[in-house]
């Protein structure tokens, strides 16, 4: 997987949703990536210390703003975890939006869920939703 690539297809995806996406300069490597939905805002933290990649976690950060419920908080924080109805839909909808920029012209035979995982930094308890999504 291209990670320059997906990257650039994520920033132009987060353009055409009139969202704003920038990378805050810290080096702080404990400051999470920040979604905004009411001001349709994103502030990446490219120096975050987790295994999750950039790619993924922006297209997470993109997920809440396009597919969340924008009245219900004014902030997500990145997290990953499966606890929440909100971030099981940003993690889901951050899978799809991957798949379909990485997959858009790959048969189902030639696709590889494990790679998938591997390169985006997910974890065990992702292996489900990916399949799910990968394969549909």
């Amino acid at each position: 997987m291209n990670e320059e690539y997906l990257k650039d297809e994520l920033l132009a995806l987060a353009y055409r949703q009139d969202i704003d996406v920038l990378d805050i300069d810290t080096s702080d490597e404990y400051a999470p990536d920040i979604a905004f939905p009411f001001i349709r805002k994103i502030m990446m933290n490219p120096n975050f210390s987790t295994s999750y990649k950039y790619c993924f976690r922006l297209a997470h950060e993109i997920a809440h703003i396009i597919y969340g419920d924008n009245s219900s908080l004014p902030y997500y924080r990145f997290s990953p975890s499966f606890m929440k109805v909100e971030e099981n839909s940003a993690n889901k909808h951050a899978v799809e939006i991957i798949a379909n920029i990485v997959y858009r012209d790959v048969p189902l035979e030639q696709r590889n869920w494990l790679d998938f995982m591997n390169s985006l930094g997910l974890q065990s308890h992702f292996e489900e939703l990916v399949k799910e999504v990968i394969y549909k």
